[in-house]
C-alpha cells in the first residue's frame, strides 16, 4: 500500500529537484582530518563558556564553544565540527531550559549553511577523539513553575505556552500557536500520552476532502494513529495513569502524574521538529558526513510527519550514530549516494528509516524496538520503509519546480545489507512502489510483522537474508522481474513466502508491477504458517494461482522441511515439476523437538499486541536479541537442525 499523500512534503518524504540519474562530484574522503578547515570544537562543559560567533573569538581548542546553536553558526562547507562527549546532553539553549519566552528553533543542530551545490568541500561532524559519543537532545528541561494537585496523588501541572518557529502562529486567530507536546520524561522515563493531536491537526475520521481522509479510506476506514490514547472523561487529567500526560490546549496546560514526587530537574519536554535537519526544501546539503553522535527526543508530529535527524541532499554520510525516542521516525534520508551504516535506530514513535532516492546504501545497522506510538501497520510503521508513487509525483508538480522529474522513485539502485531488522511493530523492510534495480543481501529480519515487504517494485536482487519469527508473512514479493535467491524462511506466523497479484499502476505508462517474471531459488522454508492448522501449507511458497503469474514464475532448487505430499507440492504452485521432488521430514511437534533454540524465541502471541516500551518482557527481549545475534554471525539453524531438516549444507 502506497498511503503517501501531499502533507508529506512539510516534512517526511521532502522532493529533491535533482534527476536520479545525475551523477554525484566525488567529494574528499571524510575519514582524513587534514581535509578540513578550519576545525571547530564545543564542549558544553567547557570553563571558557565561550558563546561569541565574533571572528576567532570561539571555537578553537583551547577555548571551544559552549553552545551546539552558537558553533553551528559559523559553520561552513569544508569544515570539521568536534563536539566533546562529557555525559551531558547538548541541547537548542545554553542552559538546556525552556525559555520563560520568545520562539524555539526548529532544530538543535541546522546544517542548511552547507547547501552550496555538489562540488563544495566535504564537511565532517563528529566527536571530540578521546570522549565518548556526545549525546544530542531535542527535549530541554522543564524546571520551573510546576504546581501539585494535593487531591490527586502525584499529579502536576503547569502552564504551557511553547512557540515554535516551525508554526509561530495560529492560521485563523492570528495569535501565537502553542505547541502540542509529544513527548514528556521523568528522567528516563518516557511518559505515555494520552489525547493530544499529531501531524498539526490530525483526528479520526478526518473530514471528509481532508489531507488524510483518503489515507483512511485506502485502510478501510482505519485511524492512522490507533495507539492514541482516548480520554475517557471531560477532564481528562483526573484520570491519569501513573507515568501519564496529557495537554489540555483549550486552557494551556499540561499535566502529569508520577509515581513518586517530582524531581523539577529531570522533567523534560521534546520541543524541537528535528534535532539533526538540513535545509529547508527545496535547497539540498551536499558532501557532509556525520559520525559517532548520540540523537534522541523531538516534536516532529506536532507539525507533520517527519524524523529526528532529517536530511536531503548528495553525499550524505550517517556512520556509528544511536538515533533513539523520536516522537515518529528515527532517520529520514533523501537523495542520492547517501549512506547510513553502523547506527542504531531503535524506540522511535513511528518507524526507524524511511526516505527514497537513488543509489543509498543502508548497512550495517541495527533498527529495532520501533513504533512505540502505535501507528497504523498497514500505512507507515515499523522497521524500514522507501517508498515513491503518483501521489509525490503530483505534489512536486502542484509546487510548480523548475525541473520536475517524469517520476518520484522510491529507491533505486540502493543497497539494503548487513542489516538486523527486528522486534518492530509493523513490518521489517518495506519497499513500496518504484523501489527498482536494489540489492537486498545478508539481512536478518525477525519478529516484525511480514518480514519483507517488496511492493508494486522492479529488477530487484533478494537474496541471503534470514527471514524468521514474523508475526505475519515471510516475505511478501508482489513486484516483478526480481530474483528472490538462497533465503531462509523459518518460522513465520503468516506463509514463508507468497507473491500475491497486484494489478495496480502508478504511471499509465507502467506494465510491470504485477508480480511477473520473478525467480525463486535456493531459498529454505521450514514451518511457516502455522496458526493455520494446514499442514500442506506449513513449509510454503504460495503464489497466486492467477495463471499468467504462475507461468512466468521460475521456481527451483528450494528446500523445505515439512510432512506433506506431492500433491500438495504441486497445488502450491501449478505446473511446477521441481518442487514436487522434495523430501517430506518432520512433523510440528517433531520439528518442536529438533529446533529447541528456535521454540524457545519470543512467542508470536505475545509480540503481536505489544507495545514498547513497557509490556514487552524482558525474558523476551533477551530471547529475540539472542537468536537475532545467533543469525546474524551464522546461521539460525544450527548443523544439526539443518540436517535433521535434511537442508543441504
Amino acid at each position: 500500500m502506497r498511503h503517501h499523500t501531499v502533507p508529506a512534503l512539510a516534512g517526511f518524504f521532502v522532493l529533491a529537484t535533482w534527476s536520479i540519474t545525475t551523477q554525484a562530484a566525488n567529494p574528499p574522503d571524510p575519514g582524513n582530518p587534514s581535509l578540513y578547515s578550519p576545525q571547530i570544537y564545543v564542549d558544553n562543559t567547557a570553563s571558557t563558556a565561550c558563546v561569541s560567533t565574533a571572528p576567532g573569538a570561539c571555537g578553537s581548542a583551547a577555548k571551544p564553544f559552549t553552545s551546539l546553536p552558537a558553533a553551528l553558526a559559523v559553520l561552513k562547507p569544508g569544515a570539521e565540527l568536534i563536539i566533546a562527549g562529557n555525559g551531558k546532553p547538548y541541547r537548542g539553549t545554553v542552559d538546556g531550559k525552556l525559555p520563560a519566552s520568545g520562539t524555539l528553533a526548529r532544530s538543535v543542530m541546522a546544517l542548511g549553511a552547507l547547501s552550496e551545490g555538489p562540488n563544495q568541500r566535504h564537511t565532517l561532524v563528529r566527536k571530540w577523539a578521546g570522549t565518548g559519543n556526545p549525546t544530542i537532545r531535542g527535549s530541554l528541561v522543564v524546571d520551573t513553575n510546576w504546581s501539585r494537585m494535593l487531591t490527586k496523588g502525584y499529579v502536576y501541572k503547569r502552564t504551557w505556552s511553547a512557540v515554535s518557529s516551525a508554526w509561530p502562529t495560529d492560521p485563523v486567530s492570528g495569535q501565537p500557536h502553542v505547541l502540542e507536546p509529544q513527548q514528556v520524561f521523568h528522567g528516563t522515563t518516557s511518559l505515555q500520552q494520552v489525547g493530544g493531536k499529531v501531524f498539526r491537526t490530525y483526528s479520526f475520521p478526518s473530514p471528509v476532502g481532508s489531507d488524510y481522509a483518503a489515507i483512511e479510506q485506502e485502510l478501510g476506514g482505519k485511524t492512522l494513529w490507533p495507539g492514541r490514547i482516548t480520554p475517557v472523561t471531560t477532564t481528562p487529567w483526573t484520570a491519569l495513569a501513573v507515568n501519564q500526560f496529557y495537554h489540555d490546549a483549550p486552557n494551556k496546560t499540561l499535566y502529569v502524574k508520577l509515581a513518586a514526587p517530582m524531581d523539577k530537574g529531570l522533567m523534560e519536554v521534546s520541543v524541537y521538529q528535528h534535532v539533526l535537519m538540513g535545509a529547508e526544501y527545496p535547497r539540498n546539503i551536499d558532501n557532509v558526513t556525520v559520525r559517532d553522535l548520540v540523537v534522541e527526543r523531538n516534536s516532529a508530529t506536532s507539525f507533520t510527519r517527519g524524523a529526528a535527524v532529517q536530511l536531503m541532499g548528495r553525499n550524505i554520510r550517517l556512520e556509528n550514530l544511536i538515533v533513539r525516542e523520536a516522537d515518529a521516525t528515527c532517520v529520514s534520508l533523501v537523495g542520492m549516494d547517501n549512506a547510513v551504516t553502523q547506527s542504531t535506530l531503535e524506540r522511535c514513535g513511528q518507524s526507524g528509516l524511511a526516505g527514497h532516492g537513488a543509489r543509498i546504501t543502508v548497512s550495517n545497522n541495527i533498527v529495532r524496538y520501533n513504533n512505540t506510538r502505535g501507528f497504523e501497520t498497514d500505512w507507515e510503521a515499523g522497521g524500514i520503509k522507501f517508498i515513491g508513487g503518483k501521489e509525490l509525483q503530483a505534489a512536486q508538480a502542484s509546487l510548480s519546480l523548475p525541473n520536475p522529474l517524469p517520476a518520484i522513485e522510491g529507491m533505486d539502485q540502493g543497497t539494503f545489507s548487513r542489516n538486523r531488522v527486528y522486534n518492530n511493530q509493523g513490518h521489517g523492510i518495506w519497499l513500496d512502489t518504484h523501489n527498482d534495480d536494489n540489492v537486498v543481501d545478508g539481512n536478518v529480519v525477525a519478529y516484525n510483522l511480514i518480514g519483507l515487504f517488496l511492493e508494486i517494485n522492479a529488477r530487484n536482487l533478494v537474496q541471503n537474508n534470514q527471514v524468521f519469527g514474523n508475526r505475519g508473512q515471510g516475505m511478501q514479493v508482489k513486484e516483478s522481474d526480481s530474483r528472490i535467491l538462497n533465503n531462509w524462511v523459518i518460522g513465520n506466523s503468516g506463509f514463508g513466502i507468497v507473491t500475491p497479484h497486484d494489478s495496480r499502476t502508478i504511471l499509465p505508462t507502467d506494465t510491470t508491477f504485477a508480480p511477473y517474471r520473478n525467480t525463486f531459488s535456493g531459498n529454505r522454508l521450514a514451518w511457516n504458517n502455522t496458526g493455520t492448522g494446514a499442514q500442506e501449507l506449513a513449509m510454503s511458497l504460495v503464489v497466486d494461482p492467477a495463471q499468467p503469474v504462475v507461468n512466468s514464475l521460475t521456481v527451483s532448487g528450494n528446500q523445505y522441511c515439512a510432512r506433506f505430499t506431492q500433491n500438495a507440492l504441486k497445488k502450491l504452485v501449478p505446473g511446477d515439476t521441481v518442487l514436487a521432488t522434495s523430501k517430506p521430514a518432520y512433523t510440528l511437534a517433531e520439528w518442536n523437538t529438533q529446533l529447541a533454540q528456535f521454540g524457545t524465541g519470543p512467542d508470536r502471541s505475545e509480540v503481536a499486541n505489544y507495545a514498547f516500551p513497557t509490556t514487552l518482557s524482558a525474558d523476551m527481549a533477551a530471547r529475540s536479541e539472542s537468536l537475532v545475534l545467533t543469525a546474524f554471525t551464522g546461521n539460525v539453524l544450527s548443523s544439526s537442525q539443518q540436517a535433521a531438516c535434511q537442508f543441504s549444507m
